[in-house]
C-alpha cells in the first residue's frame, strides 16, 4: 500500500540540490521541490499565493524561503507564511531507490471552509484585496455557493456598522441577480463589489457590541408595536435586545418583516436608506438562509434607529402637518386600493396630471397628487412606479456642474436616490400591507418633487435618438468616454429599435464590474441604480415612460463623476470655520 499512487516521480536524488530545487508540473499543478541547507527535502507549491510568481526561484535562509518578487517569507516545513499574508501548501515528500517522490493530492482539510472564511476576514480588515479575492476564488472553486459568500460580506458590514448596515447590503443582494451568467469562480467579480465596500468601510473595526436579547412575549403584533414606539424614542439597544428576543424565539419572516417595515415607514429616513434595505435584507436572507437573520436584522435595525430623520427638518413641516391631517384615511385609503395594477393601467390624462406635478408642480401639487391616486382606488404599486417615472425625470434634469462644484453638498449620488427610493417604496406598498405602509408614497412625492432645485436651468431637452443605428458596444464606449450626450442619443436610437432587451441590460449591469468608477460608494450607486432602472423600465411597459430610467442610468453612469471629495471638505470646513456658515445645500 505505501508504494501505491499517486506518489510521483521527480528527479534522482542526487540531482536535487540546495542551488538547484526541481518543478513537477502535474496536470495544473506545479510543485518545487526544494533541499535546505541542512539536506532535507520539502514540497510546495510553486506558485507564490501572492500572484504566482515561482518559489523555485527564490531565497533560501535555513527552512525560510523568501519569494524574489515581493519578498514574501515561507516556512518550509508547514507552508506558513512568516512575512506576508497567506500560506503555501505543502506536499508530502519521499524517496525510493534513490529518486525522489511527492504525492500531488491536496491536503485533506476539513476545516478549510473556516480557515478560508478566517483568511477572508483578515484580508478584509487589512484592505488587503488581492487576498480577499484570491480567497473568493479558492473558496468558489471548493464548491461554496455565491449566495453563502454574498451574505458573508452583509455578515462583515452588519457586524461591524457603526451605526448600522451601509451600502454592502444592497450590493450584497444586488450582484447575486448576476450569478446565472458568473458560473464558477467567475461570481468572483461580482461578489468582490460587495466585499470592496465591506472593506473600504470597516479597515480594522471590531465588531460591534449586541444588546442581551429580551422578552417579545408572545404576540408579534405587540412586539411591533413597542419595537416601533423604541425606535421612535431612539432607544436603540432596548429595540435590539427586542429583536434579538424575537429571533431567539424563533420568529420568522412573517413576523419580522412588518415588525421592521413599521418604522421605516414612520419617517423619511436618511435619503431613503432604511426602506431600500429593508428590501434588500430580506431578499438576501431568502436567497442565502435565514440562519443569518440574526446577524443581518439587528444591523439593519440600528440603521433605522441611527438614521436622520429628514422630515424634521424645518423644510419639511409643511409637509408633516398635512401627511398628519391625513392619518384617518390611510386605513380607507389602504382598503380601497386595487391589490395589483400598472402605470399602464392608470388614466392616461390622470397619471399625465400626478407626473407633472411631481416633477414640475409646487409641493401642494405634489402632495395633491397623491392623494388623488389614492382617492381613486389605484394600486400603491402603480403610484409608486409613476413616481419613480418622476425620479427618472429628475435624473435626466440634473444640472452637472452641481456634482462638479465643490460649493455645492449635492451630486450625482444623492439624486439617483430619487429613483432608487421610489423602487423600495414600489416593494414596501406590496409586502407591507398596514395603513401606514402608504406613508412612503408621499415620502417619494415630495422627495422628488423637491429635488427639482437640481434641476438644469432651463431643463435639458429629451434626449433625441442618434441619426444611425446603435450598438451595445457603441453605448458602452460612450460611457467610458464620460460622454453623457453621446450615451443617450445612442441609448435613445438602440431603445427605439430595440427596446431594453438582454444584451443592454447585461451590458449595463456588468458595466460597474468593470472598474470605470474609482470609489467603492459610486460603484454601489452604480450596480444598484442599474438593476433598478432595468426593472422599473419593465414595469413602465406601454406607457410614455418607458425609456426613461433606462436613458437616466446612461446619463450618471456617463457623467463625469467627481469621486474625490476633498475640496469639497475643506471648501466646507473653511465655510464653517472660518465665516460661520453651514454647506450649502440646495435640497
Amino acid at each position: 500500500m505505501d508504494d501505491a499512487p499517486p506518489w510521483v516521480d521527480v528527479a534522482a536524488q542526487d540531482e536535487l540540490t540546495v542551488e538547484h530545487p526541481a518543478v513537477l508540473q502535474h496536470g495544473r499543478q506545479r510543485i518545487a521541490v526544494i533541499r535546505a541547507e541542512d539536506g532535507r527535502l520539502f514540497a510546495l507549491d510553486d506558485r507564490c499565493p501572492h500572484e504566482g510568481y515561482p518559489l523555485a526561484q527564490g531565497q533560501l535562509r535555513g527552512c525560510t524561503l523568501t519569494c524574489a518578487w515581493h519578498n514574501f517569507k515561507f516556512d518550509l516545513r508547514d507552508g506558513r507564511c512568516l512575512k506576508g499574508d497567506e500560506a503555501v501548501t505543502v506536499y508530502p515528500v519521499r524517496v525510493r531507490d534513490g529518486r525522489v517522490q511527492v504525492d500531488p493530492r491536496p491536503p485533506q482539510d476539513e476545516g478549510a471552509w473556516e480557515r478560508g472564511l478566517q483568511r477572508l476576514h483578515e484580508g478584509l480588515l487589512e484592505r488587503r484585496l488581492g487576498q480577499v479575492a484570491r480567497e473568493l476564488v479558492r473558496l468558489l472553486e471548493q464548491g461554496a455557493a455565491p449566495a453563502r459568500l454574498a451574505v458573508e460580506a452583509a455578515r462583515f458590514d452588519a457586524e461591524r456598522a457603526e451605526w448600522g448596515s451601509t451600502h454592502v447590503l444592497p450590493v450584497a443582494a444586488d450582484v447575486l441577480t448576476l450569478m446565472p451568467r458568473y458560473p464558477g469562480s467567475t461570481a468572483a467579480l461580482p461578489l468582490m463589489q460587495a466585499f470592496d465596500i465591506a472593506s473600504d468601510n470597516h479597515v480594522r473595526r471590531p465588531v460591534r457590541s449586541l444588546a442581551d436579547p429580551s422578552d417579545p412575549g408572545d404576540d408579534p403584533a405587540d412586539a411591533a408595536a413597542r419595537l416601533r414606539a423604541l425606535v421612535e424614542g431612539e432607544q436603540g439597544e432596548a429595540a435590539e435586545a427586542l429583536l434579538r428576543g424575537a429571533l431567539a424565539r424563533g420568529w420568522g419572516r412573517a413576523e419580522l418583516e412588518p415588525m421592521l417595515y413599521g418604522p421605516c415607514c414612520d419617517h423619511f429616513l436618511s435619503f431613503g436608506h432604511p426602506l431600500i434595505y429593508q428590501t434588500k435584507v430580506f431578499d438576501l436572507l431568502e436567497a442565502a438562509g435565514w440562519e443569518h437573520a440574526a446577524v443581518l436584522l439587528p444591523g439593519h435595525l440600528w440603521g433605522i434607529v441611527s438614521a436622520t430623520r429628514e422630515d424634521t427638518l424645518p423644510d419639511w413641516r409643511p409637509f408633516v402637518q398635512r401627511l398628519a391631517a391625513c392619518a384617518d384615511r390611510l386605513p380607507g385609503w389602504r382598503v380601497a386600493a386595487a391589490e395589483r395594477g400598472t402605470v399602464a393601467e392608470l388614466p392616461p390624462d390622470a397619471r399625465e396630471g400626478w407626473w407633472r406635478a411631481w416633477v414640475q408642480g409646487d409641493r401642494n401639487a405634489a402632495f395633491d397628487a397623491v392623494v388623488e391616486a389614492l382617492d381613486g382606488g389605484h394600486a400603491p404599486a402603480a403610484i409608486a412606479d409613476l413616481l419613480g417615472a418622476a425620479a427618472a425625470s429628475r435624473m435626466l434634469r440634473f444640472e452637472l456642474a452641481h456634482d462638479a462644484s465643490p460649493a455645492v453638498q449635492e451630486g450625482w449620488l444623492d439624486v439617483t436616490h430619487t429613483m432608487t427610493f421610489a423602487s423600495a417604496v414600489h416593494h414596501a406598498v406590496q409586502r407591507y400591507c398596514e395603513p401606514d405602509g402608504l406613508r412612503p408614497l408621499f415620502h417619494a412625492a415630495r422627495f422628488v418633487n423637491h429635488a427639482r432645485v437640481l434641476d438644469a436651468r432651463p431643463a435639458p431637452p429629451m434626449p433625441r435618438p442618434s441619426h444611425e443605428a446603435a450598438s451595445v458596444p457603441e453605448i458602452t464606449a460612450a460611457i467610458r468616454r464620460r460622454d453623457p450626450e453621446a450615451a443617450l442619443a445612442l441609448g435613445a436610437r438602440y431603445l427605439a429599435d430595440h427596446g431594453p432587451d438582454d444584451a443592454l441590460r447585461h451590458a449595463l449591469a456588468d458595466l460597474p464590474l468593470e472598474d470605470p468608477y474609482t470609489r467603492p460608494i459610486v460603484v454601489a450607486h452604480a450596480i444598484k441604480t442599474g438593476r433598478v432602472a432595468c426593472e422599473l423600465a419593465d414595469r413602465l411597459r406601454d406607457t410614455p415612460w418607458a425609456h426613461d430610467p433606462i436613458l437616466a442610468f446612461l446619463r450618471f453612469a456617463a457623467a463625469p463623476l467627481r469621486e474625490r471629495p476633498v475640496a469639497q471638505l475643506v471648501h466646507e470646513a473653511r465655510r464653517l470655520v472660518v465665516e460661520g456658515k453651514v454647506p450649502r445645500s440646495l435640497t
